[in-house]
């Protein structure tokens, strides 16, 4: 007899995700993604932040989110740590805590996330939450330009325009716009178009 192919169990993804990347049912996903967030898989965790502050597949529950979201960031999710970021800088359930959302922005930065990049980026030309640097500032938007970052580009299109960090470059900010522009940013096709 030929040997049996062992049959491969499809993946959390697999079974919430169509081919396009849609969740298929947020309702449906919900169980399948706290059952393996409860096993600890910081992805599952992630997820189920994200259905918790946005109120997919289950009542919107900003602590909840705060509470998963923390458990994965705690495991290195660059997305987890984004987000729980996003919490401190705006203050959802949360004290508004700048240096806290630098600290996550920085770690899931280090990690590759181009979100993570650019608000850290912000952050340093603003001096929120960390002394001000804005040329610092600009490396991190740099890092998320390359990965096409549509925000990032837009705001290195204004570091350049108003010579934050860098030497003023009127040029080289509208190219930055025009980039940022091509990826659908708003603000730089406002800028463009007025």
């Amino acid at each position: 007899m030929p040997p049996t192919k062992r049959k491969r169990w499809p993946s959390l993804s697999d079974q919430i995700h169509r081919a396009d990347g849609r969740i298929k049912s947020y309702r449906k996903a919900f169980p399948l993604t706290l059952d393996n967030a409860k096993k600890g898989d910081p992805f599952a965790q992630s997820l189920l932040g994200y259905f918790y502050a946005t109120g997919r597949g289950v009542k919107k529950n900003s602590r909840a989110a705060n509470r998963w979201y923390t458990k994965a960031a705690n495991q290195n999710n660059s997305v987890a740590m984004t987000n729980l970021a996003l919490m401190y800088e705006v203050g959802e359930d949360v004290p508004v805590n700048e240096r806290e959302a630098v600290r996550w922005y920085s770690k899931a930065a280090r990690r590759g996330d181009e979100m993570a990049q650019t608000n850290l980026g912000i952050m340093y030309i603003r001096g929120e939450g960390v002394r001000r640097d804005a040329a610092r500032g600009v490396a991190w938007l740099k890092k998320a330009a390359l990965q096409g970052h549509r925000s990032a580009l837009y705001n290195l299109g204004v570091a350049y325009l108003r010579g934050e960090g860098v030497q003023l470059n009127v040029r080289t900010g509208k190219s930055y716009f025009r980039m940022a522009a091509k990826l659908g940013d708003r603000n730089a096709i406002r800028y463009l178009t007025t």
